[in-house]
Formats: C-alpha cells, structure tokens, sequence
C-alpha cells in the first residue's frame, strides 16, 4: 500500500507471521526493515509494487563490528540505537524495544548530557543523529554511547585530587619558607631594637653591629654612636 504512489522505507519492526516461516536459529524475535516502491511499464503505467523485507540481522551484525572494538577501549561503554519514536532498537539485551531514557535523544542542540537511568546509576550520555544519503532522509535514528559517570569522570577526579594535593604540599612548603625567610629579615632590626630598649632602660648593654642591608647597618651605626657618647 505505502509503496504504490512512491518509494518506501519502513523502520524496524517484528514480524510475527514471516518469522513462523523462517529458520531462527537465536530463538530471539526477528525484526525486519520493510521496502516498497511502484513499478511502470515503458509507458510509465503503474503495473504493480516491489516490496522486500531486510532482516534486522545485518545492522545489528554491524553494529557490533564497529561498536565492539571501542567497547573494548573505553570499559563501561554501551551503544544504543534508538528509532524515531525513542524505542530502544539496539543495545543491551534488556533494554531493546523498551523507551530511550536519555533525554538528549530527540533534542539536535544538546549533543551529551549526564544524568540517570531507571537503573539507579548516572551515566554520561552522547548521541549522534544519522543521516540520510543523496535524496534519502533516513529513518531517524540516534546513536547514543553511554558511560558510567564514574569510570568516565575517573580520570578528571584523579587529576583533581593530585592538584589538590600537590596544591597542599606546595602551600605548607611556602609557608614554611616565607617563615624562615621572614626571621631572616627581621631578625636584624629585631636585635638592635632589643639593645635600643636595654640601653634607655640604662643597662649596660653591647651594642650589636649588624651586617645586612644598608638602612640596617645604619641603624646600627647610629644606636652605637648614641651609646658611645652616652
């Protein structure tokens, strides 16, 4: 009927009627992809429709060629399939042909999200919407990856506790030395200023010569002078 006026591609779905006529070796319902498209005679008269099933077999096969490989790189990561209407068509057994729970699936401005599924666990989602070929819409089907929030942020919260780590050590370090450097600098003038207090105080007191910086030294000087005319 679809492929009478036009060329007809339909999305995936199960046939329960065609499926009791085929071999089913997984014993797992088979799913088939319907074309239909008219046929003229020379003279451009309609005269009937070629219609054709594909078995969902070959895209789930493909699916795992390509997926599979990354799978193995990156541990956590799933792909899922998702058709036009949000259904899971592949992807972890349990959830093909239940609801996409991701909310990014439909949605072309927003490419990744974190959040979490019916699983009771936060996963970091992407999605990708296919694209048709040449005058071919496609079907509208999104590829979404999905990874634990934790497997995919471990790296990120790793590098983040050494920052802050070396962030700790480093501060202590400084601190340490801004300390010492501190009674370097102000020992000096400490020093004198104590003899300073003894000598009004009128105790016989020695008057320290501090080498340093210029103004400290002549500090000095002149606290030594004062008490040698004293």
């Amino acid at each position: 009927m679809e492929g009478q006026d036009k060329t007809f591609v339909g999305d995936v779905h199960e046939a329960v009627m065609l499926a009791k006529l085929l071999p089913n070796p997984s014993g797992e319902p088979m799913k088939f992809v319907d074309i239909s498209m008219p046929v003229q005679d020379k003279a451009g008269r309609f005269i009937g429709v070629l219609a054709t099933h594909l078995s969902w077999q070959w895209p789930a096969e493909i699916g795992r060629t390509m997926f599979e490989p990354l799978k193995n790189s990156l541990p956590g990561l799933e792909f899922l399939v998702v058709s036009k209407d949000g259904t899971v068509l592949l992807g972890p057994k349990h959830l093909i042909g239940k609801p996409s729970e991701a909310g990014i699936a439909h949605n072309s401005q927003i490419r990744w999200s974190v959040n979490k599924w019916q699983d009771g666990k936060t996963y970091v989602v992407g999605s990708a919407e296919s694209k048709g070929l040449d005058g071919y819409p496609g079907l509208g089907w999104t590829v979404l990856t999905r990874q634990p929030a934790e497997v995919a942020f471990a790296e990120a919260n790793g590098l983040r506790a050494e920052i802050l780590l070396w962030g700790g050590m480093l501060s202590i370090a400084f601190a340490v030395l801004g300390w010492f450097v501190a009674g370097v600098i102000i020992g000096p003038p400490n020093r004198i200023a104590e003899a300073a207090t003894l000598l009004s105080e009128g105790a016989d007191v020695d008057i320290p010569l501090v080498k340093g910086s210029i103004e400290v030294e002549k500090l000095s000087m002149v606290i030594f002078d004062t008490w040698l005319k004293a």
